[in-house]
């Protein structure tokens, strides 16, 4: 894990060779949203909008998460479009994955073992650095307790997450969501959380209390540039 980088808000992205582009380490937590609601005036933001989203998944502070609860922290019960508009307000080179990409991050992070989150830690402020700590050690506890055994997908939430929105082929496009929570979070989903298939149900007019979504940044630098780097930052 090399090279990571920051969105807008200070959460860390990192460098994904799989699919030649940053990603969100975790997926979009409630405080990452919170600073795009007072930042974006959007009167379809307003308070009722994020009454019914706390509704869905209530919030939980940094400091009362555990492995009981941590999927509080995520902001899941948003709709595709209102997903495009948060990537907008980070910036042009943000967007939703494909589901090409998705999958491709998944199988990658899934082969891998967890990483030190000391790189991306660092230099936080106080209150992200405790929610990414805090993250980190709840899903540990989860699957030691679940198989013994954890993967680098477990620990960026891939699975035990939130689902998260993917794109499926050009616009207009389907939207199809991908991951695994855990059953406390919204009962047991069963094949759903890693089917292939687009939904049957339309997603800009249903609210699911567990669809969540991460961004992933396309950088203006060329392929060839961040090889470069990424070389230089491993010698």
């Amino acid at each position: 894990m090399t090279l990571p980088k920051t969105d807008p808000v200070g959460f860390p992205m990192i460098w994904s060779p799989e699919i030649q582009a940053y990603v969100h380490w975790l997926p979009v937590t409630k405080i990452q949203f919170e600073y795009f609601l007072s930042d974006a005036p959007d009167t379809h933001f307003d308070a009722e909008w994020y009454d019914e989203i706390l509704r869905l998944n209530p919030r939980a502070t940094p400091r009362a998460l555990n492995s009981a609860n941590y999927f509080r922290a995520l902001l899941t019960g948003v709709r595709p479009s209102e997903a495009q508009r948060f990537a907008s307000w980070c910036g042009d080179e943000y967007r939703l994955p494909t589901e090409t990409e998705w999958t491709k991050l998944y199988k990658a992070a899934h082969s891998q073992r967890p990483a030190s989150v000391r790189a991306l830690v660092e230099k936080r402020d106080d209150r992200i650095r405790e929610i990414l700590e805090r993250l980190n050690s709840s899903v540990r506890e989860v699957c030691e307790r679940l198989s013994g055994t954890s993967t680098r997908a477990a620990q960026m939430l891939l699975e035990f997450g939130a689902l998260e929105w993917v794109r499926r082929g050009v616009p207009p496009a389907l939207w199809s969501l991908h991951g695994e929570p855990l059953p406390e979070f919204c009962g047991y989903l069963g094949a759903l959380g890693k089917r292939a298939d687009p939904l049957t149900v339309d997603p800009e007019r249903s609210r699911l209390p567990a669809a969540g979504f991460r961004l992933v940044c396309v950088p203006e630098v060329d392929v060839a540039e961040q090889s470069n780097l990424e070389s230089e930052a491993e010698s």
